[in-house]
């Protein structure tokens, strides 16, 4: 049986560690990229794995397109992994320049949602599925309008599917305040390959006390935000 993963925000540190670590444990991985993105580096083995499809965030068209080759060229996606944006360099500028606001908008909320979708369409079609959605203090620390806006789209996306409870279908959210993304990564593909029945539709909070990493710290929703 062939292991296939889906991940939104592969170009994101905490996307390229999960990348490189479902890779390097024979999984086939699904990368979404928008147009205006570089192609992520994998070599050996792993490039054979990975297949990376232009994407255009602002079309419901081109998401379909970019899951179904993806579906085409694996087959079912059985767990899909969304990750929150994390602030671009110039996201402080964002306000005076309308294009790029734009852009990043459609990006990150508009074109997630569709991909998004088409990934919960095939789930139900299914009758399975396993669905994260994961971000890292970089995403937890934006303070520029736009990245704020973003962040908090994110966690509503987030919400709306976990709190919805979809049958056979198992959602949970990670969250950290660290910054090592390697561990972080290591936690989120441990609980996603066995998930636990008990957290469905809950937040984890992935951290460290003396050396010795929490497994399943569940966050209360009135100390999300």
């Amino acid at each position: 049986m062939t292991n296939t993963l889906i991940i939104l925000g592969g170009e994101t540190s905490l996307g390229k560690e999960l990348i490189k670590l479902y890779l390097d444990n024979a999984w086939k991985v699904v990368v979404p990229l928008p147009e205006d993105r570089e192609n992520l580096r994998s070599s050996g083995k792993a490039r054979e794995n990975l297949v990376q499809i232009p994407w255009n965030p602002c079309s419901l068209i081109s998401a379909k397109i970019a899951f179904r080759e993806g579906q085409k060229k694996w087959g079912f996606p059985g767990t899909a992994i969304i990750i929150n944006p994390e602030p671009a360099e110039d996201s402080g500028s964002r306000l005076e320049n309308t294009a790029v606001m734009e852009q990043s908008l459609n990006t990150s909320i508009h074109g997630r949602l569709y991909i998004l979708r088409e990934i919960l369409e095939s789930f139900r079609k299914q009758d399975r599925g396993i669905l994260g959605f994961a971000e890292t203090r970089n995403a937890l620390t934006a303070s520029a309008p736009v990245q704020t806006l973003i962040s908090g789209a994110f966690h509503g996306l987030a919400e709306g599917i976990l709190l919805e409870g979809v049958s056979r279908i198992h959602a949970a959210a990670f969250t950290t305040t660290l910054t090592e993304t390697k561990v972080y990564a290591q936690f989120i593909k441990g609980y996603l390959d066995a998930p636990d029945p008990r957290t469905k539709g809950q937040w984890l909070r992935f951290s460290e006390k003396k050396g010795l990493f929490q497994s399943l710290p569940l966050v209360k929703r009135k100390d999300l935000h």
